[in-house]
């Protein structure tokens, strides 16, 4: 059976909208396709404006030669858009230019090639997921959070490097950190273990902190024969995967057919993926030592002839160089992605140079086995990616990974969307063994079943090669050794880390670095006493976990108190009252549960007595409450709104703050840092 490819590339657009002053994002990718289809294509992105796309078609020579070895004739389709030139570059290649319209939404395109062979008329057709989106030149707005490498506070901080919020923690980090959707933050820590405390990544504990910085929860994996490390996630119901090491005795490993020269005494450090409960009950496992297969002892039961024909299987004696490989730790799994759509597990396998992928639609009776779940495969290996030399498969030229962190699926909606990312540390190892870093995104061999396609043809899982690839220029000025990630954005940049020296960047699909608010390439590196940050995550303003916090952009007055506030004229419109305030900057807006009243003159004491309040003295940076002697104050000449919201059945009474600056808004249920005072229930007398 012959194998064919096609390779489509987009193209520098011809002209752009007034949207977007960004080029069409470069993105070209190789696929394996049979005679009468495509398996899949890779989303074709782009930016809002008209634009060309070039689509390069290779098939084989058998089927595009007519009985004399001629070229037959090709036709290439791509939807409703129409070729604007069909050229031959050789005998099995094809191009074919097409003109897009991307002020409208395109969504699936059909791309369709047909041609006349020896064996009559035959036609490929594949759908093409396009994307498009507003590439920004900027950096993405948001917030980046991490966690420096010996230390117990958690920052996020804002594009301008200003730490808009930190949490602590009894624990160092082991080693990732998150924030959730309703506004927590998950945080690993290093447990106290003898055994595996001193490696590198190992952690044991998991903390859920809520956005005051008070502690919810916490679980512990952590033993002298286990120990969760490096990385976590968090599933939709709220459970939690984590990476652990097991420990396999030295005789354990031997009797597993593992060669006796590479096994320490104390043993050997096999990699599982622990689902546990935020209770801290286990309620799924996944082992790598249920999975293992050799062709060292022939005496064992897991022995075989060659190790290529179970890619499923793991080879209990696949190893780095004695220089790159701990004597224990074995695998070193160092990252860990779900995806939900697929019910499986993306882990990044630092020592084997791969990226595997596993099936979590098991139970843990399946996950052990070879059948199950809904692979039908259990818990043996779906795919895997980066190093075939791993199971034994293909050569050193086949090898695109070497040593990498974070992988991911691009999320849904963003530029790339189901794709893998993929920060490759040690990349430049495979060029003349330079030293040198590179960010790579490729598109797994997915098929219409949720399983993956092996290509008999290369003895491994395709595809043969990436569709991006970031590196700076030239590339040995970026090389980070270990640790570090890479994160795609919804405009389509993508942030780079490097952890070694504690600094983050962005850039465009084209590799450029974007800029910041002054103009120039945006970097934000953190200068305390850590040395190292495993990794830098980027939140965007609009990310669901800052509602309701001094973080969201949404009004706080319209979110807490129902009330709609125009900017520009500052009216403020009151429900149910059927009547609209038009105040001046700065104000004082009141509220007894009853009724509400605008202070908006800066020079008059009003009579507030109503409102249990006595009265009221605004200025333009300041507040007097004459009932408890108060003044709330402003340090600054930022616009701001003061509510009251008067409990009358408390004392004191409770106050509630807005800060308005610009368009950016602010709640706060306590006292802001700029303003000066301590807290809702009272604040600096004089």
């Amino acid at each position: 059976m012959s194998y064919h490819f096609v390779r489509t590339q987009i193209a520098t657009p011809t002209l752009l909208s007034r949207f977007s002053t960004a080029l069409l994002l470069a993105v070209s990718f190789l696929i394996r396709v049979d005679a009468s289809s495509v398996d899949s294509v890779s989303p074709i992105y782009g930016t809002q404006g008209s634009g060309s796309v070039t689509v390069t078609v290779t098939l084989g020579e058998d089927d595009l030669l007519d009985a004399d070895q001629n070229a037959v004739p090709v036709s290439v389709n791509l939807g409703d858009l129409s070729g604007t030139s069909i050229a031959r570059t050789d005998t099995t290649t094809v191009t074919a230019d097409f003109t897009i319209d991307a002020d409208e939404t395109l969504g699936a395109l059909d791309l369709e090639v047909t041609f006349s062979n020896l064996n009559g008329a035959a036609a490929i057709y594949s759908k093409v997921n396009a994307f498009w989106v507003t590439e920004d030149e900027d950096v993405s707005d948001g917030y980046v959070l991490y966690a420096p490498v010996g230390e117990t506070t958690t920052y996020l901080v804002d594009n301008d490097g200003e730490t808009q919020k930190t949490w602590e923690s009894d624990y160092e980090p082991g080693l990732s950190v998150y924030l959730m959707d309703d506004g927590t933050l998950i945080r690993t820590g290093q447990a106290d273990n003898d055994v595996f405390g001193h490696e590198g990544g190992h952690g044991g504990i998991v903390e859920n902190y809520d956005w005051d910085g008070d502690l919810l929860w916490t679980i512990e994996y952590s033993s002298d024969t286990y120990c969760a490390h490096h990385d976590i996630e968090v599933l939709p119901n709220g459970n939690v995967l984590l990476i652990a090491w097991q420990l396999i005795s030295e005789d354990d490993a031997i009797a597993a057919g593992r060669d006796p020269s590479s096994v320490a005494d104390d043993g050997l450090w096999a990699d599982s993926i622990i689902e546990m409960d935020t209770d801290g009950n286990i309620v799924w496992e996944w082992y790598i030592w249920d999975h293992i297969v050799q062709d060292f002892d022939s005496t064992k039961d897991n022995y075989v002839d060659d190790v290529s024909e179970y890619p499923g299987l793991i080879d209990v004696n696949y190893e780095l160089t004695s220089s790159d490989l701990n004597e224990e730790d074995w695998t070193h799994i160092n990252s860990i992605d779900y995806n939900e759509e697929l019910n499986q597990i993306l882990v990044s396998v630092h020592n084997f140079s791969e990226v595997w992928i596993i099936d979590h639609s098991t139970t843990t009776e399946e996950a052990a086995s070879s059948s199950g779940g809904n692979s039908g495969m259990g818990g043996q290996l779906l795919y895997r990616w980066g190093n075939p030399q791993a199971f034994s498969a293909g050569t050193e030229d086949d090898q695109i990974l070497y040593q990498q962190h974070d992988a991911t699926w691009i999320p849904e909606g963003y530029p790339g969307e189901g794709n893998i990312l993929i920060y490759n540390n040690k990349a430049g190892k495979l060029d003349d063994d330079q030293d040198y870093t590179t960010v790579v995104e490729f598109t797994p061999a997915l098929n219409d079943d949720g399983l993956y396609d092996f290509d008999d043809d290369l003895g491994y899982y395709g595809p043969e090669s990436v569709i991006w690839t970031w590196q700076d220029d030239p590339p040995t000025d970026f090389y980070v050794s270990s640790i570090s990630g890479a994160q795609r954005q919804s405009n389509g940049n993508t942030i780079i880390t490097n952890g070694q020296e504690t600094y983050v960047i962005e850039v465009n699909s084209d590799g450029d670095q974007v800029n910041g608010d002054d103009g120039e390439p945006w970097e934000y590196e953190y200068e305390g006493d850590s040395n190292i940050i495993f990794r830098f995550e980027r939140y965007t303003s609009d990310f669901a976990g800052f509602d309701g916090t001094e973080l969201d952009d949404e009004s706080a007055a319209e979110q807490y108190f129902g009330v709609t506030i125009d900017d520009d004229e500052c009216i403020i419109d009151v429900p149910g009252f059927g009547f609209v305030y038009i105040c001046e900057w700065p104000y004082v807006f009141i509220y007894d549960q009853q009724s509400w009243v605008c202070i908006s003159d800066t020079s008059t004491s009003v009579d507030a007595s109503s409102f249990s309040l006595s009265t009221l003295t605004v200025r333009d940076h300041w507040v007097y409450d004459f009932i408890l002697g108060w003044y709330w104050t402003r340090d600054d000449v930022y616009p701001w709104m003061f509510i009251v919201e008067v409990e009358p059945d408390r004392n004191p009474h409770w106050t509630y703050f807005a800060d308005v600056i610009g368009e950016r808004r602010y709640f706060y249920y306590v006292t802001p840092d700029q303003w000066r005072g301590h807290g809702r229930s009272g604040l600096d007398e004089e």
